[in-house]
């Protein structure tokens, strides 16, 4: 049957993304990159600057971790100040921006998954799409791979770290739709700093629920034991 010009094709869509590496890295133009990214995940997380560091030095057993050294990691204008790949990881789990992996290491040609999706990319071997393509040529067996990832994304439970990730996708969104609005006099201030307190509420709850998760499955299958 032939395809419906108007109708758009879902399965088309890339999923994953298919990178190529770079031959070499210009210095100046990737160390901005990564600032700018640290700084969004700064933006986008509910702790503030000086919280963010604590959380660093306690998850490397240190005794303090600077603001100061923060925003030097995070200023575009402080060159001498390359953040190190131990405190780099330390501030992803600060955080909580596990795509910053992906961010950093793209430009070798990665794609970082993040929990589910490593199990949506097994799907490669399981699909019947897949099957079918296998051996025909890399690009026909990478679509067929995609569109059994998505047929199990849509199936699938959304992990709570995809959640997490979803949440701040739009808590970057909105802060740059309110701030629009409010210049454009469509939003009060004050009903755009409501509503992106909400939001940030819903992701510390979620980090919340993340940081204890363990404790927070012991308690349902003990009351669900009573309960048989």
């Amino acid at each position: 049957m032939k395809a419906d010009p108007s109708q758009l094709d879902f399965w088309s869509q890339e999923i994953f993304p298919v990178r190529m590496p770079v031959q070499s890295i210009d210095i100046e133009r990737y160390r901005a990159k990564i600032k700018r990214a640290m700084a969004r995940a700064i933006r986008e997380c509910p702790h503030d600057r000086p919280t963010i560091a604590a959380r660093m030095a306690q998850y490397l057993g240190l005794s303090a971790i600077s603001k100061a050294a923060l925003d030097a990691y995070t200023a575009e204008s402080k060159t001498g100040h390359d953040v190190t790949l131990i405190r780099f990881a330390a501030f992803v789990h600060a955080t909580g921006a596990l795509w910053l992996w992906d961010e950093v290491a793209s430009v070798q040609g990665v794609t970082v998954l993040i929990g589910d999706e490593a199990r949506f990319a097994e799907n490669r071997a399981a699909s019947p799409g897949a099957k079918a393509y296998r051996g025909r040529n890399p690009q026909a067996d990478r679509s067929a791979c995609r569109a059994g990832q998505a047929r199990a994304l849509m199936a699938a439970k959304i992990s709570i770290i995809g959640q997490i990730s979803e949440i701040e996708r739009e808590i970057g969104l909105r802060q740059q739709s309110y701030s629009k609005l409010v210049r454009e006099g469509r939003m009060r201030q004050e009903e755009a700093d409501m509503l992106m307190a909400r939001i940030r509420a819903v992701l510390a709850t979620l980090h919340f629920c993340r940081e204890h998760e363990a404790d927070i499955r012991a308690y349902m299958a003990a009351k669900k034991g009573t309960a048989e």
